[in-house]
């Protein structure tokens, strides 16, 4: 799970299906997500607060994408699931 700033600086909680994105999640980085099916602040059956958005795209702020221009890499798996067909 990842604690996200929205466009209209709100503070939302989003899931990040492969456990910190692989390093790429750190501060203000973008990141691409949809809302989940789950109304703000629902909980588990657990107690815990169940995520509002989930995380599709992350960009990438790595030196090896200088002058690339903005750089996304796929942050969920069934991304590439639901493209290949």
């Amino acid at each position: 799970m990842a604690d996200i700033r929205l466009e209209n600086g709100t503070i939302a909680l989003a899931h990040d299906p492969s456990q910190g994105l692989a390093g790429l999640a750190q501060p203000d980085v973008k990141v691409v997500v949809t809302p989940t099916e789950f109304k703000p602040g629902s909980k588990t059956k657990y107690g815990n607060k169940r995520c509002e958005y989930k995380i599709w795209l992350v960009s990438s702020n790595d030196k090896e994408n200088e002058g690339m221009g903005q750089v996304w890499i796929g942050a969920n798996p069934s991304l590439g699931n639901s493209l290949a067909g």
